[in-house]
Parts: structure tokens; sequence; C-alpha cells
């Protein structure tokens, strides 16, 4: 157990391994048939992998449409965020709780995508897959939510006066352009997975 619990994080086969032996001598203990005992799970671990692996080849379209659905999240609460620090510059009224409240869901959906991808690439086969267009609909994620908190800063931290007003706009709108240069990807990206389904059903 003190093995299973030691490599948990850092290694799940060799915590697997400490879990199958420690199962193995309670179940021994317990029942005996030791014989019997191995030929069970020797039986179950070949289903499990069985399993394990034909998931691996349903499940990478359900996966891939959730990683869509997650750039579609990054696209429109970073996009909402903007939109309520814009409302701010024309002197809409505009509460602190919304602003808070956007800004957490902007970073929410940033991170929900960067721990899908994460997992996404540690899967088997995942090393041989061509991730680049993910990862710089990430990078660009990132760019984009963190110069719209930096507008957000300059706009509500009261450093804001009329010489630093016209510098507001231009960043407005770079960040506009980086709006559109993620839904190119992402749309690139379902071109790609939907020629990719057509083939295989072809």
């Amino acid at each position: 157990l003190y093995g299973f619990f030691l490599f948990n994080q850092p290694n799940y086969t060799i915590s697997v391994v400490f879990i199958t032996i420690t199962a193995i001598v309670l179940l021994n203990i317990h029942q005996g048939a030791f014989p019997e005992l191995l030929g069970s799970r020797a039986a179950f671990t070949l289903l499990g992998a069985a399993l394990a692996i034909l998931g691996w080849f349903l499940l990478p379209v359900k996966q891939s449409r959730q990683l869509s659905k997650l750039k579609h999240d990054i696209l429109q609460t970073n996009q909402h965020y903007l939109e309520i620090i814009v409302s701010c510059l024309n002197n809409k009224s505009v509460s602190n709780q919304d602003i808070r409240l956007a800004r957490k869901k902007a970073h929410a959906a940033l991170a929900d995508y960067s721990n899908a991808l994460n997992q996404l690439r540690r899967e088997p086969g995942g090393a041989r897959k061509d991730w680049t267009r993910e990862l710089q609909f990430q990078s660009i994620g990132y760019r984009t939510n963190s110069l719209v908190v930096g507008i957000a800063l300059s706009v509500t931290g009261g450093r804001l006066d009329t010489h630093a007003l016209p510098q507001i706009q231009p960043r407005i709108d770079y960040v506009q352009s980086l709006f559109s240069e993620l839904e190119t990807i992402k749309q690139n990206t379902n071109d790609i997975i939907e020629n990719k389904k057509n083939q295989s059903e072809g």
C-alpha cells in the first residue's frame, strides 16, 4: 500500500503493480486458493486492457469534440470579458462583481482547455499526434486573456486619464484581431477533424 501511494502521482503504472500485489496477498489471506486468484486477476487484467484499447479507438472523436467546445468557451468568455470592459469605457454602469465574474469565467475556460489538452497528450498514441494547432490556440488564448486583463486594469484601476484613452482603442482592436485568429484556428481544426471522420466512414 505504501508503494501504491508513493507512486500514485509520479508513475501510475508502478502504483498499479503495487496495488495488484496488495489485492492478491489480502485475498489469499482471506480466501486462500492462490492459483485461482492469480488466474482470475490475470483474466480481469486482460479484459481491462482489451477495453482500454477499444476505448482508445472509439473515444478520440468524442474527445476532439470536447476540445472544440472548450475552444468555443475560451472565445466566448474572453469576448464577454472584453465587452464588459468596453462598456466601462463607454461610461455604462458595470459593477465590479460583473467584471470579477467575467474574469473568473475566462480564466476557468483557459484552465479547462489546458487540462483537457494535457490529458489528451498523455493518452496512448498522444506522442505521435500533431498538436501544433492546439498548442498554438492555447498560446494565443493565454496572450489574449492577459491583454484583456491588462486593459481591464487600465480601465478600472484608476490609472486611466485623457492622455491614455487613445491608447486603449488600438489595444482593443489588436485583441479583436486575436479573437479572429483564434476563430480561424478553431475552424481549421474542426474542418480537419470532419475530413478525417468522413474518410474513415468512406
